[in-house]
Order: structure tokens, then C-alpha cells, then sequence
């Protein structure tokens, strides 16, 4: 198991706002998670994946049978001689669309978008099959009590907590090799790292804590965020 399995989480899935998600070096887009959204109140009222964004809104248009739900909605459209916009949510590669776009439409449904989703996602990369997030990747950064109240938190929540072990342990690195001169630190301390921070943030969302310390780990990483930069740069100079 490497300590990149998890660090590479933020490169995943779109942490703020509504742009395409960067993704692990030697990743190619191959999909894109997208929002239809209703012109006359600017939200999104469906979420879904595709590897062809004008191919899939015309399906859309033309369906009139699956899903009554967002029929009804795109024929309110159309009476008003209007129809969706697409936004782009995230282009991420094939390992990681069910994945992501499970966490758009958990993440709409919280923020309150009026969503027509008739499932919580992630059957569009499988062909038809409901499935699952996988957080297998987690498992060893923690014990079996924590792993234990991990699965049983909401389904954001977990995604929360892999972030901020990601963003923890990539904190790690740019602090270490700061204080070093060194672009790497030890595999080992970082994985030590990516335990400790995983564990710390369930035991935070079991006791309703969750929030505060995600804000503590975002908040670190913004001031470091120019020195991140420089090393990405440096290391795409390579």
C-alpha cells in the first residue's frame, strides 16, 4: 500500500466550487461528471458521468421513458422554449468517475440542489450496476475500531476524511522538505502521518468535530499553497 493511494485524493475529486479536477500525473481524463442545470434558477437538477457531454444532452433531450422525475423537469423546460445548461463538475480518469461523480450528487443533495437523480450514482460506469465508493484504499491507515465507525459515517463524510489526510500528509512533505532542502520525505513518516490524520479525523466526525478540523487542515494548507506550486512546477520541469 502507498502513501499516494490516499495523497493523490485531492487530485481526485473537486474539493471547492465547479471547476474540472486536476488529476495524478500519468491519469487521463477519459469522463466527465456534469450538472444539467435549469436556467431560470441556476441550479443543478441532475448529475451524471459521460465520455461525450453534447452526445449525452442530446439523449437527454430525446428520452422521454427512464427517469419520470427529470422528464418532467426537461418537458417544464421545454414548455418555457428552454432547455439545460451543462456545467462541467470534474474530467477524471475511468478509475475514479463512479467514485466521483457518487460524491456530486451526495454533495448537491446536501447543498440542497433540487436534484432528479433517481439513484445516488456511480451505475453509469458499470454498466447499469448501482455501485458503491470505494474506500478500500483507506482500510490500512486505520485500526479496526476506526475503520469500523468509518463505514458507518455519511457518505461525505468519508470523503472529507480522505482529503484531509491527503492534504495532512502533503502538508508533511512541503514542510519537510522545506526544512531539508529535500522534494521528498521519508515514505515511512508519511504514512505514520497518514494514519495518525485518518484516525483523527473519524474519531472528529464521531463526535460531530469534523467540520472544525477540516477547516484547521485547509486553512494550513492555503498558507503553504505558493510553496506547493513551486514544487509542482519544479517537478514537471523534471
Amino acid at each position: 500500500m502507498r502513501v499516494s493511494d490516499v495523497a493523490t485524493w485531492k487530485n481526485r475529486i473537486v474539493g471547492e466550487g465547479e471547476q474540472p479536477a486536476s488529476q495524478p500525473r500519468g491519469a487521463r481524463a477519459t469522463h466527465v461528471v456534469y450538472a444539467l442545470v435549469d436556467p431560470r434558477d441556476n441550479l443543478p437538477h441532475y448529475v451524471g458521468l459521460t465520455r461525450n457531454l453534447r452526445y449525452r444532452l442530446y439523449r437527454h433531450l430525446s428520452d422521454k421513458e427512464t427517469n419520470a422525475d427529470k422528464v418532467a423537469w426537461i418537458d417544464s423546460l421545454e414548455a418555457d422554449g428552454l432547455k439545460p445548461e451543462t456545467r462541467v463538475l470534474a474530467r477524471v480518469s475511468e478509475d475514479d468517475v463512479a467514485d466521483t461523480e457518487i460524491y456530486w450528487i451526495a454533495r448537491g443533495r446536501a447543498l440542497g440542489w433540487p436534484l432528479t437523480n433517481a439513484t445516488e450514482g456511480g451505475e453509469g460506469a458499470h454498466s447499469g450496476q448501482q455501485a458503491a465508493a470505494k474506500f478500500e484504499y483507506m482500510r490500512p491507515f486505520l485500526g479496526a475500531d476506526a475503520w469500523a465507525h468509518f463505514e458507518a459515517l455519511p457518505i461525505l463524510a468519508r470523503f472529507e476524511i480522505c482529503q484531509i489526510t491527503a492534504l495532512a500528509t502533503t502538508e508533511y512533505a512541503a514542510v519537510t522538505a522545506r526544512a531539508q532542502g529535500r522534494q521528498w520525505a521519508g515514505l515511512g513518516r508519511q504514512i505514520a502521518v497518514a494514519e495518525e490524520t485518518a484516525e483523527r479525523a473519524v474519531y472528529a466526525a464521531k463526535e460531530n468535530r469534523l467540520e472544525q478540523l477540516s477547516a484547521k487542515v485547509h486553512a494550513r494548507i492555503e498558507r503553504l499553497t505558493p510553496l506547493l506550486d513551486a514544487y509542482q512546477e519544479a517537478l514537471l520541469a523534471q
